[in-house]
């Protein structure tokens, strides 16, 4: 560029300043109209295309299963609690909420109970019947004297009125207890609930899980116990509170932290006023265009924001640096802007090139949370680079004769003086000590890389309501969702077999299946069906069917008992019995697939699932064939992580492409773009070593390191070669700006620490480490490389000075 063009930038800044503020601010006030428009959606599945294979099957299963979309109820009881009282004011309450669905069945346990232990009062089923063989029996002589015939039949009506009136008074009792299941130590009662409303409605699940627990609250005082919430509905809300909180609270503490690494670093209040009002409209702005092309922040661009905050705010460092360094020295702003321009456009201008290439990349992945990840962050940066290269100069130059510098930037600027001398004088020591260490990091970086997690932290806190009842709940009733997942067997194949080979993979405990269930709750079938033929003439009697009939008792009682004693072996009692089951039962042991049957099993693994990579420990030990077996959420993750994996590989190669041409384009010296690719690669993959020893696994978040620290390093790299060529003696200038800039990203992601959840917290320390490292890269070795040239050219001016 030649000096024509940063005269005409410079004059337009100054003549316009009126009208850029203007501008500014009419595009502020409506962004932040749409910017209170957007919305959170927190859902892990969306990251990759909805009409994906994967998505579809998930979905499918999810139907079959029918186990999405429902909200548990916890009751933790005491001694003296009804649980059937409790159950039935909750049921009351429900039956009130215009969106409330049903309840779903507690389990198989209850039917089976319900149409077999507690068939009914079968003392006087037997009487009944009895009477009333005696009664056919005794018409057959055709006495009409014999009052034998009267007694039997005033015998068999008695017992009807009796059972009838046993039948009425425990009708709602038998209601109400399909819908609720006891833990074995009876301290704990469940209830599910479904709804007419998906809880992918996101304002709805807040809606009604809000709605629930101030129903809650009103019976925790009634019956003086303790109520929780868990599964979807309020997985949901709570993940989408947590990020939204996360959101708030990160972007504010990023802002403060940044404010006042300006205040000591520039010490003007007027100065760093201008620079916090451009950050806030920078980020308005950025929210706006969001709000108009993708309506909702999925769960990546939630932290979209706070990363273009520490990007952003790297370009008003630079322009400020120099503009007031220059103003204060020259006392004439025109020439101050000039010489700014002149100094910092091109390397501003080539830094948020290579990192808006960097984000685009992401688009190529083709997954919609990366795409529109790299599309915020871009659109984002380049919102940022305008209101610093533009709308800071023209405020401050308004205010410029308000404008003063501290005597403590003094002591600041000796600091990086000292610096810029002895960082080269001391490289060679420097590199042999840095450049070993940085090695050994790569090394275990690589191999944390490989052990690439299936399993990312959590959204929300453990000290989450639904985690902590969910655990409870667990522990009450002796089973772990945690360690357990669903393996469907076609009904023809070999339990005995599969169970065996699942079993050998040496991860899985036990497997169950419906027949184990079936036989937990009625004992040997054997003698269940030496009880079913005692029954099966009684059943038979047409009077005591039509009474069973009555009170809708035939289906789960007489059917059952016709089940078990035409089933030969308990196996295929198991799968007659599932026929008569209602769907919301049926469901959770039969599956449906490609015109198939299958029953499901109950896989309990040794290693949590949703822990230390236990998805992927799992599904490694698992054919092709069998991991298809597995149905839900484990599986869609396990295919989704693997797509993740296999596509980053796209953006990293375009990243570490366009970073090296850049650098090219800019420096036109092959030797520093092979430096620069080096470095940040290096820097990059050496802050997964340090995650390494920090417990911090490799994750689909916290591999968009790569990108982010290229991004980020490449904007140092470029002014710190431009500045070393162009003036040897002052590029300490540049080690203090490139040093700010790297702090406020630092301070930025680290400020995700507040955060409720370890999702985010796992990325930020990765992102952290990797500032650092580039920080190591970029400040001290770059001069390290260059000491010759350095203190050569120092020793030149003191040389002269002596003369």
């Amino acid at each position: 560029m030649n000096k024509n063009f940063y005269e005409k930038m410079t004059n337009f800044v100054i003549k316009n300043s009126k009208i850029i503020i203007i501008i500014v601010a009419v595009l502020t006030a409506i962004s932040s109209f749409l910017a209170t428009k957007i919305g959170i959606d927190s859902d892990l599945l969306k990251i990759i295309p909805q009409d994906s294979p994967i998505i579809q099957e998930y979905n499918y299963e999810q139907k079959e299963l029918s186990s999405s979309d429902i909200m548990i109820t916890s009751f933790f009881l005491n001694e003296n609690s009804d649980p059937e009282k409790i159950a039935l004011d909750f049921y009351d309450f429900m039956q009130n909420e215009p969106t409330f669905n049903n309840f779903t069945e507690t389990d198989l346990s209850f039917l089976l109970s319900f149409g077999l232990v507690y068939l009914g009062d079968t003392d006087i089923l037997e009487t009944i019947s009895s009477s009333i063989n005696d009664f056919f029996e005794a018409a057959k002589s055709a006495n009409p004297y014999d009052f034998k015939t009267i007694e039997y039949l005033n015998t068999a009506i008695e017992n009807v009125y009796q059972l009838e009136s046993n039948l009425s008074n425990n009708n709602a009792t038998t209601e109400i207890s399909s819908y609720y299941a006891l833990s074995p130590d009876k301290k704990v009662m469940i209830m599910g609930s479904t709804f007419t409303k998906p809880v992918t409605d996101l304002d709805y699940a807040s809606y009604i899980v809000q709605k629930i627990k101030k129903q809650s609250d009103q019976l925790e005082k009634k019956y003086d116990i303790e109520i929780g919430l868990t599964n979807a509905y309020v997985t949901q809300y709570e993940s989408n509170k947590a990020i939204s909180n996360d959101f708030s609270k990160t972007t504010i503490l990023s802002v403060i932290l940044i404010i006042t690494v300006f205040i000591i670093a520039f010490g003007s209040i007027y100065t760093t006023i201008v620079v916090f009002v451009s950050l806030i409209i920078s980020m308005v702005m950025t929210m706006g265009v969001s709000q108009l092309l993708f309506t909702n922040l999925n769960i990546i661009t939630t932290f979209v924001i706070a990363i273009t905050l520490g990007l952003g705010i790297d370009y008003g460092i630079h322009i400020v640096t120099v503009l007031i360094n220059e103003y204060k020295n020259r006392n004439d702003f025109e020439q101050a802007l000039f010489i700014t321009y002149k100094n910092t456009f091109i390397p501003l201008l080539f830094g948020v090139l290579t990192t808006v290439v960097v984000f685009l990349s992401l688009t190529l992945m083709g997954l919609p949370a990366f795409t529109e990840m790299g599309l915020m962050s871009s659109y984002g940066l380049l919102i940022f680079f305008f209101m610093m290269v533009f709308f800071v100069p023209a405020v401050i130059y308004l205010i410029r004769d308000k404008i003063k510098v501290s005597n403590f930037i003094i002591y600041i600027n000796r600091l990086f003086k000292k610096l810029g001398y002895r960082i080269p004088k001391h490289g060679n020591v420097i590199s042999y000590i840095i450049i070993p260490i940085i090695v050994v990091l790569i090394g275990f970086g690589i191999m944390n890389i490989i052990n690439f997690s299936y399993t990312p932290p959590g959204m929300i806190s453990e000290k989450s309501e639904s985690i902590i009842v969910g655990e409870k709940i667990s522990e009450a009733f002796g089973t772990n969702t945690f360690k357990s997942t669903k393996y469907i067997m076609r009904i023809d194949e070999n339990f005995d077999k599969i169970s065996a080979d699942l079993l050998s993979t040496g991860l899985v405990d036990k497997v169950e299946s419906l027949p184990d269930m079936i036989k937990s709750q009625i004992g040997n079938f054997s003698d269940l069906k030496s009880k079913i033929n005692e029954y099966s003439q009684i059943v038979k009697n047409p009077i005591v069917v039509s009474l069973l009939k009555k009170y809708n008792m035939y289906n789960n009682s007489l059917d059952l008992i016709n089940i078990a004693s035409k089933s030969k072996d308990l196996y295929q009692f198991s799968l007659n019995i599932s026929e008569i089951l209602p769907e919301t039962v049926k469901s959770n042991f039969i599956f449906e697939k490609n015109n198939e049957k299958y029953m499901i099993l109950n896989v309990y693994t040794s290693i949590e699932l949703w822990k230390d990579n236990g998805i992927k420990l799992l599904f490694d030990e698992l054919n092709p064939e069998s991991q298809e077996r597995v149905v839900g959420l484990s599986k869609a993750m396990f295919k989704i992580m693997t797509m993740v994996k296999q596509k980053f590989i796209i953006p990293m190669i375009v990243s570490f492409a366009s970073i090296w041409l850049l650098t090219l384009i800019s420096r036109k010296k092959i030797g520093e773009a092979f430096e620069a690719f080096v470095g940040l690669f290096a820097a990059s993959a050496a802050s997964f070593g340090i995650g390494y020893f920090f417990g911090i696994e490799t994750t689909f978040v916290t591999l968009m390191t790569f990108p982010l620290v290229f991004g980020i390093g490449a904007d140092g790299f470029i002014h710190l070669f431009h500045s070393i060529d162009e003036d040897k003696i002052h590029y300490w200038h540049t080690l203090k700006s490139v040093t700010l800039s790297f702090l406020t990203s630092a301070l930025t992601f680290g400020s995700f620490q507040i955060s409720e959840g370890d999702f985010l917290k796992a990325f930020a320390w990765t992102m952290v480490f990797g500032i650092v490292l580039t920080w190591i890269f970029t400040v001290v070795l770059i001069p390290s490389f260059r000491r010759k040239s350095i203190i050569g050219e120092w020793n030149k001016k003191n040389n002269n000075k002596r003369n």
